[in-house]
């Protein structure tokens, strides 16, 4: 009934000018994402407008609405030199969580090593628009063997001496219609570790994520974060390069977990201690995640199917200025954002 509710009403309430996505959540006694649970169905707007939300119907398919202040999302690479110290140095062997990108993109962050679904020949993550930049639109030359560089531009990277591999392949993001996946693959010209920066030593197997689980991420501007799940099979208008892109299938956390520069962060799923997927947008309240499930089927790769253990964040990882974010980020939530059940 709710997964009725949530596609019937999606493409209108996207439609709707100030709504920046739709999904589906549980609700309780006030709170959002309580295992167990009445289903609800969430609206993000972009800020609290009384003439938005009256366009809102109370429910869709007899599942109650709830309208959640979400900020504007856009995804989240970089063109400045902020960031965690230890997430935006010079590695080699390269690993996820640090900063890497194309010579288009100030810094975005290394997701993790996966495998190619047919040989098993290791490759490099991370979004679309920090590797490639296929936006339909964009302008951008997208091309394989694109150099890629780490650290990014922005974190002191440059042609020739940092480059640590070349674009493989990509999934193109269109203007219309809806898109499931914003991720890449280079293949990597230097040595390579499974590790993720203080968060894991090998990639866990995917698993299917629920609401209230909590998600932990390793950015290159943030470091270290983590937030419980809110949404889950959310569609959501994604501002990039001044154009906007409809994705649905989206994660999207309680809390921000990540600025800019953060895109691309492998993001594990510690409840289940499998890996959600990767980080790709967000705004000053929500991050927004894409499923693992849809990357490996799209980009034909694998994530380690290998048991790990995840163990607590390493504060040292995280780093003063990603721990001072991340609170501030808290402290944000409490105060701006709204829920409003009709």
């Amino acid at each position: 009934m709710s997964f009725k509710a949530l596609r019937s009403g999606r493409e209108h309430l996207v439609g709707i000018p100030g709504v920046a996505g739709v999904g589906l959540s549980t609700y309780y006694r006030g709170e959002l994402a309580v295992k167990g649970s009445e289903p609800v169905v969430v609206v993000y707007v972009e800020k609290y407008d009384p003439d938005i939300v009256r366009k809102i119907p109370s429910e869709i398919h007899g599942v109650k609405t709830v309208v959640v202040v979400s900020g504007k999302i856009r995804i989240l690479s970089q063109r400045l030199m902020t960031g965690v110290e230890i997430h935006r140095a010079k590695y080699r062997p390269i690993m996820g969580g640090i900063s890497c990108g194309s010579l288009d993109v100030g810094a975005g962050t290394l997701g993790c090593v996966v495998y190619d679904a047919v040989t098993g020949e290791p490759l490099c993550l991370s979004n679309n628009h920090v590797l490639a930049q296929a936006f339909e639109g964009a302008g951008f030359r997208v091309y394989k063997g694109k150099p890629i560089i780490q650290p990014g531009s922005a974190d002191g990277g440059g042609y020739p001496d940092d480059v640590v591999g070349y674009l493989e392949r990509w999934v193109p993001v269109k203007r219309t219609g809806e898109n499931i996946v914003d991720c890449a693959v280079f293949k990597p010209t230097v040595e390579v570790e499974e590790r993720v920066l203080g968060l894991v030593d090998r990639v866990p197997p995917v698993c299917n994520v629920e609401v209230g689980d909590v998600l932990r991420k390793s950015g290159r501007t943030t470091g270290v974060t983590e937030s419980d799940v809110e949404s889950i099979h959310s569609t959501v208008s994604v501002e990039a390069w001044g154009r906007e892109y409809i994705f649905t299938d989206i994660t999207i956390s309680k809390e921000a977990m990540a600025e800019a520069g953060d895109s691309g962060s492998h993001t594990l799923d510690v409840t289940k201690k499998g890996t959600a997927g990767i980080l790709f947008a967000g705004s000053e309240y929500k991050t927004c995640f894409i499923a693992g499930y849809n990357i490996e089927r799209e980009l034909g790769v694998k994530f380690s199917t290998a048991p790990v253990e995840i163990t607590a964040p390493n504060l040292m990882a995280v780093g003063i200025i990603g721990l001072s974010i991340y609170l501030a980020c808290r402290e944000n939530i409490s105060r701006g954002v709204r829920a409003a059940m009709p």
